[in-house]
Formats: C-alpha cells, structure tokens, sequence
C-alpha cells in the first residue's frame, strides 16, 4: 500500500475486519480513517464498533466524541467526552472538548463547572473563561 492511498488502507482494514470482526485496533484505525476524509457517520459507527470490541481503547472514547460532534451530534459528543473526562490518558483534552462544547451551546455554568474542574492554565487563559471563572 502506499502512502497516502486512502482507498487501499479501507480495503485494507476492512480485509482484516473480515478476518477478525472483534479486533477492536482495525476497527478503530477505520474509524479514524473516515473521520480523517470527512465520512463522519461512518466514523462514528466504527468508532462505537471499537469500543463495543473493547470499551478502554486508547483513544477512542475521545475520537468518537469528535466524530459525532463533526456529524452533528453534540448530545453524544458531550455524553462520550464525559465519559473520556475521567479516564486519565483522554482526561485533558475531554475536559477541553467539554468546555467547547457547552460554549459552543451557550451555557455559560456547564463550560466553567469543567474548566474549574481541569485546573488547566490553557483554559484559563481564554478570555471568554476569564470573566466565568473570576
């Protein structure tokens, strides 16, 4: 396979999901791949299938949390990013994530009730934090 050849790894990934349909690495790899080309559904289900296979892959608590926001979905987004926010390898960039999104919706006490819980100088950086949190 070559680099960058997108279609090849699909196949690819999809050969060894054939194989082994409980291999939760190749589910998660695909997963990433649709998210990486914009095909965000299908990143969710195969993202979802990971973690069905094996609910403490690394990073795919957090991946699916993106992916669902990227489909529109920021109900799931923010139940999955909750999730993430207490698992310590997806902890900070869950938190962050949390806070989006609860900006991105307007509430105000949600954004600051996790950035207060992040103890994340990055956070308290953003001015639109500042003045929640002072």
């Amino acid at each position: 396979m070559a680099t960058g050849d997108t279609a090849g790894a699909e196949r690819e990934l999809g050969e060894i999901r054939a194989l082994d349909p409980a291999f939760a690495p190749a589910a998660y790899a695909l997963g990433v791949l649709y998210g990486n080309t914009g095909r965000w559904a299908e990143a969710v289900r195969s993202l979802r299938d990971c973690l069905d296979r094996d609910p403490t892959y690394p990073g795919a608590l957090y991946d699916l949390a993106l992916a669902a926001l990227e489909n529109g979905a920021s109900d799931e987004a923010s139940h999955v990013l909750e999730a993430a926010a207490y698992d310590p390898g997806t902890r900070t960039e869950a938190v962050r994530g949390l806070v989006a999104i609860h900006l991105r919706r307007g509430d105000h006490a949600g954004a600051a009730r996790w950035a207060r819980q992040a103890n994340d100088p990055a956070l308290g950086a953003d001015p639109r934090l500042r003045t929640l949190l002072d």
